[in-house]
């Protein structure tokens, strides 16, 4: 794969985004919501939430970091500008009609002050259950998805980065495990909202590289998310907001030349909306179109803002 320039990125990005706003002119009520681009988190493959048996998924996210927050949230400004490039895949599967299976990955690629790194980001597995499956129209009743996720660092966490930009980090860095549940209802047949809320714990690793050796603890990390959107025909229009937040990471550690230190610290927190537009085409195929910015809402901490646009493809299969 050949990574393409800086320029190359803003000028293939803005006309993606041109042609394919063009070409949406409706949206569906069956397009999943996407994850936010930056922040860390627990990230969860794409959870069925409709009536297709199997889903498939790729994205190409091109987002831009400009702004630094710290501990006690001041924003910085960077000098040079940070680009960050995802593909995202993902899969899902249902099984004995309620429960599901789900897996999925990042490739990430950063680049700054020109330098850049590549490589696969963390990974994930779900297994969901259809809590409140929709055996007859309820004008006030949701639809309900709960699952337990597993998150597998195979990306690297800041911690361990060797990297003066941190570009080789390219996920949270540790195993976790979560549980959370996604909610949909559709009003009227034109409007549609989601609620998903999602709780996990990461474990700690020992690290020893050329800078430290010693355990990384991290703590607990919550996600909320709220999104509605107006469908007409096969296009849908959406918006949406979410909040994540971890615990600090802890460090005690025996640097390779000096004392033991320590740390405690501090949790990240950070704000995502997003706006979208998504199509259907046929009863197999979707496409979506989204804009996502970190700079907007909330009082983020520790944490690099974002922002991005992201073209996704889906694959249904019916039931």
């Amino acid at each position: 794969m050949r990574w393409i320039s800086k320029s190359q990125v803003r000028s293939t990005t803005l006309s993606i985004f041109i042609s394919v706003a063009s070409l949406f002119s409706t949206l569906s009520n069956h397009q999943a919501l996407a994850a936010a681009c930056c922040g860390g988190g627990v990230a969860v493959p794409g959870i069925i939430v409709g009536d297709e048996k199997a889903a498939f998924s790729a994205e190409v996210e091109n987002s831009q970091i400009r702004t630094d927050v710290n501990s006690v949230g001041v924003w910085s400004d960077r000098s040079d500008a940070e680009l960050l490039s995802n593909i995202r895949l993902n899969a899902a599967h249902i099984f004995l009609d309620r429960f599901q299976l789900g897996v999925g990955t990042t490739i990430v690629r950063r680049e700054r002050a020109g330098q850049e790194s590549a490589g696969i980001g963390d990974s994930a597995a779900h297994i969901g259950y259809e809590i409140l499956p929709e055996f007859e129209y309820s004008s006030w009743r949701p639809r309900g998805v709960s699952y337990l996720s597993l998150t597998v660092p195979t990306g690297r966490s800041a911690q361990e980065s060797e990297n003066d930009f941190l570009l080789d980090a390219r996920g949270r860095g540790f195993w976790a495990v979560g549980i959370g549940t996604t909610l949909t209802k559709n009003f009227f047949g034109k409007w549609d909202t989601v609620v998903s809320i999602e709780g996990h714990r990461s474990f700690s690793k020992r690290v020893s590289n050329r800078s430290l050796d010693g355990e990384l603890s991290p703590g607990w990390g919550a996600h909320l998310g709220l999104s509605g959107g107006w469908n007409f025909g096969d296009t849908r229009l959406g918006t949406g907001i979410s909040w994540s937040y971890e615990d600090a990471v802890r460090s005690e550690s025996n640097w390779v030349v000096g004392p033991s230190l320590s740390s405690t610290g501090a949790p990240m927190r950070i704000a995502t909306g997003s706006v979208s537009v998504s199509h259907m085409f046929g009863e197999e195929w979707s496409a979506s179109l989204s804009y996502t910015d970190q700079t907007l809402f909330g009082a983020p901490a520790n944490s690099s803002l974002a922002r991005g646009l992201s073209l996704a493809l889906r694959h249904q299969i019916a039931r």
